[in-house]
């Protein structure tokens, strides 16, 4: 018979190749501003977000990145700044998939969809330095029950709903409306202080002037504008997506040039081995472009060597009723994926994932200042805030790991190797070390499978975990226990040592949504 622990060590190590940092947002951040030391580097977002700096100069970013330019810190206020965690509810009613964009202190949220799918044209900016909302002005905006979609320019945000296009101007609360768009927008990057470029209009619009120039040739072939996303290098628009003059079920990738307003083709096509077509998202890193598809699995592309590298999946489990998205945000070199249970940090280094508690499910992040992320709450209840805004850097603080829809929560001796998900069957598993000396544990939550064996459940207890009493088995040492949750799901706990294992094992919150 094969020895169990020894099985068990093989499968960490396998799990761990990488030697991970206890905070992966620090780690980052600090390889970020070595990089950064006495020369200029673009500042990586997801979506553009444009800070001014009170008494200093304006620091640009658009889409997934920025122009390059020098960075100015403000001296700091006396006036204390209203903390980010307790964003005040918004003047708006629930609404999901709003436009979304920073200028400034403000974060301006546009439009949506309510409870029945209609489309909404109302607004709402919180001031950030403040800790106030005001109603945004009535906007020119129609374009029947299209989403909308947001891009900060110099002094206000740009936000386009099908062909219609406006521009709200910040200081004044009015708006200007801009020439239509050639074809629908459904995504919207800032590329400069007064440009903003849409890759499913294929068109370049000068905020200044409100019109719209377009590349004198087409594109090498056709990208689905519905799914295809998109990210910004400060120098190119890079687009991974699904063409109608290809195989449906692999992506593709365009680059657009939005200086020249002209297309190019990539040579090298993003691994289909490593990437799906379906619920693609974007960000730029600083770096790199990341890319996420529908099944979690992440590629990297490197515009520098024109490579696509494989990275981890992020450790989330799909959602039951269908695939899932992570849409993904940057800042000052951190990457964030959003997804049903966790916000997850990925290490740019070694390409593993860290998953922690998310405020909200179903986030969408985006930009609003160089360390700053902010995601509107899709149709919040009336005892919920609808805006929240999470510093990455943050995150390592907490004593809880997400594990699919369960919770752990740590001791003080007790640190996350790796968390992972199994593509071959969805299961998440999270490596931890128990305190010194006492190996590796591996616990793992994943869709109904077949249960241990008769030796793997030959004791069934009840044990009080975080959630409350839960009848568990495990077998006769105590180093496996398993339980279901449900008809959905198995959590397993595996550890060399006996008693660390009952230790995870009452630590877990078996809620879903931990």
């Amino acid at each position: 018979m094969s020895d169990p622990i020894a099985a068990l060590r093989r499968a960490a190590d396998a799990v761990t190749a990488a030697d991970l940092t206890p905070d992966p947002v620090a780690a980052v951040r600090a390889r970020v501003a070595a990089r950064r030391t006495r020369r200029r580097l673009p500042l990586a977002a997801v979506a553009a977000a444009l800070v001014v700096l009170a008494g200093t100069a304006v620091v640009l970013a658009g889409g997934d990145g920025a122009p390059d330019e020098d960075v100015l810190v403000s001296p700091s206020t006396t006036t204390p700044r209203p903390s980010d965690d307790e964003v005040p509810r918004s003047p708006l009613q629930p609404r999901h998939q709003v436009a979304l964009a920073a200028v400034g202190d403000e974060v301006v949220v546009w439009g949506g969809l309510d409870a029945t799918g209609a489309a909404l044209a109302d607004g709402a900016a919180y001031d950030r330095s403040t800790g106030t909302w005001r109603v945004l002005a009535p906007a020119p905006l129609t374009g029947g029950e299209a989403g909308a979609v947001a891009a900060p320019v110099a002094g206000g945000v740009v936000i386009a709903r099908g062909t219609d296009v406006a521009r709200w101007d910040q200081a004044t609360d009015t708006w200007t409306t801009l020439d239509n768009a050639p074809r629908p927008v459904t995504d919207l990057t800032a590329v400069g202080p007064d440009r903003v470029a849409s890759i499913a209009a294929g068109a370049v619009l000068d905020v200044g002037t409100g019109t719209w120039a377009e590349p004198g040739a087409g594109p090498p072939f056709d990208l689905d504008p519905g799914v295809t996303a998109v990210a910004w290098t400060g120098e190119e628009l890079i687009a991974v997506g699904t063409s109608a003059d290809g195989d449906p079920a692999r992506p593709y990738s365009l680059a657009f040039d939005p200086e020249a307003v002209s297309w190019r083709d990539m040579a090298v096509a993003p691994p289909a081995d490593h990437l799906g077509s379906a619920g693609l998202r974007a960000t730029w890193d600083g770096r790199r472009v990341v890319v996420t598809d529908a099944t979690l699995r992440t590629v990297a592309y490197d515009p520098a060597a024109d490579t696509w590298a494989p990275l981890q999946a992020v450790p989330d489990r799909l959602p039951d009723t269908g695939p899932a998205t992570a849409p993904l945000a940057s800042v000052d070199g951190v990457t964030v994926a959003a997804t049903t249970n966790a916000l997850s940090v990925l290490d740019a280094e070694d390409g593993t994932w860290t998953p922690y508690p998310a405020p909200a499910p179903g986030l969408r992040p985006v930009a609003v200042d160089d360390t700053t992320l902010g995601a509107w709450v899709d149709d919040a209840g009336p005892d919920r805030p609808d805006l929240v805004l999470v510093d990455p850097a943050t995150l390592a603080g907490q004593d809880r790991r997400p594990i699919g829809p369960v919770a752990l929560t740590l001791g003080p001796d007790d640190r996350v190797v790796n968390a992972a998900r199994n593509g071959s069957d969805g299961r998440v598993v999270v490596l931890v070390e128990p305190g010194p000396e006492r190996g590796t544990c591996r616990i793992e939550s994943g869709f109904p499978r077949p249960p241990g064996s008769a030796e793997q459940r030959a004791v069934e207890e009840e044990v009080t975990v975080v959630s409350g009493p839960k009848v568990w088995f495990h077998d006769a040492a105590g180093a496996h226990w398993e339980t279901e949750i449900g008809d959905q799901d198995l959590v397993t706990v595996d550890c060399p040592d006996p008693a660390a294992a009952r230790r995870l094992v009452a630590a877990l919150d078996l809620t879903p949504g931990g």
